[in-house]
């Protein structure tokens, strides 16, 4: 994530960084870091430090307000709440959204992992944002425990209520992010949980995240390579049937004919000639 250079000195504004969801994205932090209601198995940050539900000033507003207007030359496209850990926790955040709309015309996002929505004064704060994006990891209660690793005073049920409740009271754009974990909420039975609890919800998006990140300055294979290896896993794969089909002697000729059949143009003349994609 891109930081602010040495000579800005801010505290709690960072960026603007790029995001798929939201372009040039200016993010404010309301908590010190990793102060969550939330300790998630796949946190990018590690684990969280302070555990905790409780709403307070975590950060000064003042502070806060006064490095956002010295940020926004930057002109981002979105001004986001979140940063290190979760910024419903902060007791003044509508005033800070308040503050921020008066300041400027860019549009206020809040990144919440929704575990305070179930708290009507927390809904009434955060429906002053443009968008919010909640997230839901889980699609029960024993991976919800297993996964997001939640406060005690937090349970699945008042998770699920919080984020249904939000939506019969915010008119603003509302897009939910669901974390798939392989091996974990991606095999079908836990998606079609997964699918049934959004449409409880009745997000306006649902936007579907992995916890695989790609490394900094990572080179991408050309299309030409990835068919390639495409191609050379099916030739893998063919040869194996090919030994189950004669496996004990017995020859399945009707499989070994579908098996012979061979690729026909297969690589484009100009991904051989130029190797780019």
């Amino acid at each position: 994530m891109l930081r602010q250079s040495p000579s800005e000195n801010l505290k709690h504004v960072f960026g603007p960084v790029p995001s798929r969801r939201l372009g040039r994205s200016l993010g404010v932090d309301l908590v010190p870091f990793k102060t969550c209601s939330y300790d998630c198995i796949y946190c990018q940050l590690g684990r969280t430090t302070r555990k905790t539900v409780e709403r307070k000033e975590w950060v000064p507003m003042d502070a806060v307000l006064d490095e956002l207007k010295r940020k926004l030359t930057c002109r981002p496209d979105y001004i986001t709440l979140s940063g290190s850990g979760e910024p419903t926790l902060h007791s003044r955040l509508g005033e800070i959204i308040e503050h921020i709309q008066a300041m400027t015309a860019v549009p206020v996002a809040v990144l919440t992992n929704c575990s305070l929505l179930w708290q009507a004064e927390v809904r009434d704060e955060v429906a002053l944002a443009d968008v919010v994006l909640p997230s839901l990891d889980a699609p029960d209660p024993e991976r919800f425990e297993f996964i997001n690793r939640p406060h005690p005073d937090i349970t699945f049920e008042r998770l699920l209520d919080g984020l249904a409740a939000f939506r019969r009271e915010f008119s603003g754009k509302y897009w939910l992010e669901v974390m798939l974990l392989g091996g974990y909420t991606s095999l079908p039975p836990q998606i079609r949980q997964l699918a049934e609890w959004t449409r409880r919800i009745q997000p306006d998006k649902v936007q579907l995240n992995t916890a695989a990140r790609p490394r900094r300055n990572m080179r991408w294979p050309s299309r030409r390579n990835v068919w390639l290896n495409l191609l050379g896993c099916l030739n893998r794969r063919r040869r194996s049937l090919r030994n189950i089909a004669r496996r004990g002697g017995r020859l399945n000729h009707k499989l070994l004919q579908k098996l012979s059949l061979r690729w026909s143009g297969a690589v484009p003349a100009r991904w051989k000639a130029s190797g780019t994609g």
